[in-house]
């Protein structure tokens, strides 16, 4: 006779849930804790410490109502390890409440305040993180606090809107004898600002990301200025692979750990270009393909793979 789930002990069923409950839902399905709760009272209980574990918030209300929720309730209880934001409603994720768009900038104070409380409440137990936060009135100085919170488990993080880029100096200051904010954060993705040159210089990536090993920049669009740095810094990492010193903020260098380097460019059908922008774009364009043809000797030189999504030649210049 086979074993049969019903006999295994309470602490197997636990195990199970958790492996079940480890990575958050594809949007429209419900979370593995909200389906176990129908089933019966024991597995609903067995369930209940996962029952928070991913979170999908999108929208002032939504967020309103979720943050007083959980400063109810016990730090055990709450156990948020995948959280999802949104500063406005979106269509592709059921069962939330759709309002305006505009209402994020009508709230922006009060909306900026409950994502800040809600990051501070939940930072030190999230896995994995994703911020879409697209009003202009408060992103930068949102995303600028999200730099300075502590995650200590924080393994993959997303920002979407007008991000600043992430500082030491203001991770020392706030925290000089902490260390780097994001200790163990393993994959990062940028969107939001169309030409992040001096990213890889002034941000000091390879001090705030420590254990960085893939960096994702979307929405590439007339970003010349961003390819020639992202050049440079991968003909620095390569000749001097060996010799970085960590902790040194201001130069000009990749992440010492980083593997994979993905540049995404936006597509010439989102865009109003100008002629003049059509020629920064095609130089971009020329300046990636330059970086990309250096792939045959990534083995020789142990720079990270610089892979560009995008590249099409949808650019005619007159």
């Amino acid at each position: 006779m086979g074993l049969q789930l019903d006999n295994l002990p309470t602490e197997l069923h636990t195990l199970i849930v958790s492996f079940a409950c480890s990575s958050p839902p594809n949007f429209g399905e419900k979370s593995v804790s909200r389906v176990l709760a129908f089933v019966s009272r024991y597995w609903s209980s067995v369930a209940l410490p996962y029952k928070y574990h991913s979170l999908r918030i999108a929208g002032p209300r939504a967020l309103k109502s979720v943050l007083a929720h959980l400063e109810n309730i016990s730090e055990q209880q709450r156990r948020v390890r995948h959280l999802w934001i949104a500063d406005r409603c979106h269509d592709s994720i059921p069962g939330e409440i759709y309002i305006e768009v505009d209402e994020a900038h009508l709230h922006a104070d009060s909306t900026k305040a409950i994502v800040e409380r809600l990051l501070a409440l939940l930072a030190p137990s999230l896995y994995s993180l994703e911020l879409h936060l697209k009003c202009s009135l408060y992103s930068t100085s949102l995303f600028a606090s999200v730099w300075a919170l502590y995650f200590p488990q924080l393994v993959s993080l997303q920002v979407d809107g007008f991000y600043p880029f992430p500082s030491a100096l203001l991770t020392s200051i706030l925290a000089p004898m902490q260390g780097p904010n994001f200790l163990r954060l393993e994959h990062l993705v940028l969107d939001g600002v169309s030409d992040p040159h001096g990213l890889l210089e002034l941000g000091a990536l390879d001090y705030i990301f420590p254990c960085l090993k893939t960096l994702e920049v979307r929405g590439l669009r007339c970003a010349l200025g961003f390819a020639k740095e992202v050049v440079a810094a991968v003909t620095r990492h390569a000749n001097s692979s060996d010799m970085i010193v960590t902790g040194a903020p201001g130069s000009l260098r990749l992440p010492r750990v980083l593997k994979s380097l993905v540049l995404s460019i936006a597509p010439v059908s989102a865009l109003r270009v100008t002629k003049r922008g059509q020629i920064i774009r095609a130089d971009m364009l020329t300046v990636l393909a330059s970086v990309t043809s250096q792939a045959e000797y990534r083995e020789v030189v142990r720079i990270p793979e610089v892979r560009v999504i995008g590249f099409q030649k949808d650019i005619k210049v007159t």
